[in-house]
């Protein structure tokens, strides 16, 4: 599904013309790469060792890490949504009968929530290029 995810992201971001292309820009799509490779390197080294609920909370955790340091270098509804990624990913851990709904509330709130937020405000101009 990620992948599907980012090859749609490049092919509508090749079809626009870019106005402005910002180093915060190209900065966003290297973060979520490295932390894309990282966390599958730990998903294929460990995954007979690691819980698969532990393996999905690192996940979460790390793709809230990314959108907390984007948001942090350029867009406050990114960082607002890594924010609440973290926290309801931290409540997961403290309420086990709820955890799988939770990680998926963290997921809607991460990408979804900000994804909505920056769409219906427009790009000003600019464009994500990774």
């Amino acid at each position: 599904m990620m992948v599907v995810a980012i090859v749609v992201s490049i092919w509508a971001a090749s079809r626009r013309t870019v106005e402005r292309k910002t180093l915060v820009d190209s900065n966003a799509g290297v973060v979520f790469w490295v932390v894309f490779g990282v966390l599958m390197l730990v998903n294929v080294t460990a995954q007979n060792t690691i819980p698969f609920r532990a393996m999905a909370l690192f996940w979460c955790i790390g793709f809230g890490i990314a959108l907390l340091v984007v948001g942090i270098q350029s867009s406050r509804p990114l960082w607002i949504g890594g924010a609440m990624m973290v926290a309801a990913s931290a409540a997961a851990s403290h309420i086990p009968g709820w955890f799988d709904g939770m990680l998926a509330l963290a997921w809607a709130l991460g990408f979804v929530g900000p994804g909505l937020v920056l769409a219906l405000e427009g790009t000003n101009g600019r464009t994500a290029a990774i």
